[in-house]
């Protein structure tokens, strides 16, 4: 994962797919959704300095006027979250 988030971050307007695919990967989207649980797990398994890079690099691109709304929905279905709990509030 983190060389698509490097390349992601310095190919941010690259027209290829990428891009948009790892923002779709990092979207749990909701708990009626059929893989949400089985993401989660994975995603549980991240420790807090690698949640904190996934959440830096959502909020990097939550402004971006393509992929913005991609990781806008990530953050909202599972990073905020991760992100609360592992600075402890």
């Amino acid at each position: 994962m983190p060389a698509y988030l490097i390349w992601n971050l310095q190919n941010s307007d690259s027209p290829e797919y990428a891009g948009e695919s790892i923002l779709l990967a990092l979207n749990l989207g909701t708990s009626n959704e059929m893989l949400h649980e089985f993401r989660k797990s994975k995603f549980n398994q991240l420790t807090p300095a690698q949640n904190e890079a996934v959440l830096r690099f959502l909020y990097h691109f939550s402004d971006h006027p393509a992929l913005g709304e991609l990781a806008d929905a990530a953050l909202v279905n599972y990073w905020i979250d991760q992100g609360v709990r592992s600075s402890g509030r």
